[in-house]
Parts: structure tokens; C-alpha cells; sequence
């Protein structure tokens, strides 16, 4: 059985954005793609277009390339030319005429051809360009989503810091209620003693004073 790996595991392999993998995977069949326990897989035919899919975004032709292209197509059909021209003159006088006219229309089908062949490659170019755009488009998606859950870490840290705090609040706050009430009642019983002592005194002085022991 063919390995199955993850998107993200397919972009780490390739060095690209999550984003590019992601994006070639939507395009790709639905049998192509296993779901197992919630998880997207690739299969190893879904791996092997969506990595010829990212080679070809990230190499494409340059304008040299359709430059040279372009050169090659106007040589072949300048031989061309000149092939019908050398068949044209050994023929016939008669014949020149019409000859000359299925030469004109094949020049004309020739340059018709190439001309496709230049707006296919430019709507190619065009194609790329855009690719690249919505490239860019997801890789900043999944650098937002990073840092929304880096954000959301961070938040989650800031909650944990302030509960702690709120738990040290709490405990100094009961430490100094039991501070307090230690005080009050000190203070209590010092109260009492002093009236203890004040209530000895005057009982003495009223046992002296009626000649009592």
C-alpha cells in the first residue's frame, strides 16, 4: 500500500508554503484524497501531481525561453516558405498562379498559428501570474491563521497569569482578614483584662473602705 501523508507534510517535504499544497489539493478528484479520523491524506498519485503542479509554478518559462520558442517557429515556417517557393518554380507556368495562391493562404495559415501561439503563451504567463497571486493569497491566509493561534497562546497565558494573580489577591486578602481579626480580638482580651483589673481594684477599695477583707 502507498504511503499517505498530510498536506502539511507534503509542503515540508517540498519546502513550500502549506498554502501551495493546499491549493493544488482542490483541484485534485476526491478519490485522490482519504479521510481518516477527521484528517485529509494524499495518495501517492495526488502527491506526484500535485508536486509536478508546484514545479511547473515555480519554473516557469521565461521570456527568453518564448523568445526562442518563437525564433524556431518563424525559421520553420520561413523553410516552409521557401520549400513551397522551390516547388512552385518547377512546375508549370500555368500552374504558378494558383500555386501562388495556396502558397498565400498557407503563409497566411502559418502566421494565423503562430499568432495562436503567441496569445497561448501570453494567456500562459497570464495563467502563472495569477496562480502566483493566489498563492501568495493563501500563504498570507495561513500566516494570519499562525498568528491568530500564537495570539490565542499568548492570551491563554495572559488568563493563566491573571487567574494566578487573582489567586494570590484572594489569599493575601484572606491573610489579612485573619490579621485583622487576630488584632481585634488581642485587643478584646486586653480590654477585658484591663476591666478585670479596673473591677479588682474598685472591689479592694470598696472591701477597705467597709472595713472587709
Amino acid at each position: 500500500m502507498s504511503e499517505l501523508i498530510t498536506v502539511k507534510q507534503l509542503a515540508d517535504k517540498l519546502g513550500v508554503p502549506k498554502s501551495k499544497v493546499s491549493y493544488q489539493s482542490r483541484k485534485l478528484d476526491d478519490s485522490l484524497i482519504l479521510q481518516q479520523n477527521g484528517t485529509n491524506y494524499l495518495t501517492e498519485r495526488a502527491q506526484l501531481l500535485i508536486t509536478q503542479a508546484i514545479h511547473d509554478l515555480m519554473n516557469p518559462p521565461t521570456a527568453e525561453d518564448v523568445a526562442e520558442k518563437a525564433t524556431e517557429e518563424v525559421e520553420t515556417d520561413t523553410e516552409t516558405v521557401e520549400s513551397v517557393e522551390s516547388e512552385q518554380s518547377e512546375q508549370p507556368a500555368q500552374t504558378k498562379s494558383s500555386e501562388q495562391t495556396e502558397q498565400t493562404d498557407e503563409t497566411n495559415e502559418i502566421d494565423s498559428e503562430k499568432d495562436d501561439d503567441e496569445d497561448e503563451d501570453q494567456d500562459s504567463l497570464s495563467k502563472e501570474t495569477s496562480q502566483e497571486m493566489m498563492d501568495l493569497l493563501y500563504e498570507w491566509i495561513d500566516n494570519l491563521d499562525d498568528q491568530i493561534e500564537v495570539n490565542q497562546e499568548q492570551l491563554e497565558v495572559y488568563h493563566d497569569q491573571l487567574k494566578a494573580k487573582d489567586e494570590q489577591i484572594d489569599k493575601l486578602t484572606q491573610l489579612l482578614n485573619q490579621s485583622q481579626q487576630l488584632q481585634l480580638q488581642q485587643q478584646q482580651q486586653q480590654l477585658k483584662l484591663v476591666e478585670d483589673i479596673e473591677f479588682e481594684k474598685s472591689l479592694t477599695w470598696w472591701q477597705k473602705l467597709f472595713g472587709k477583707k
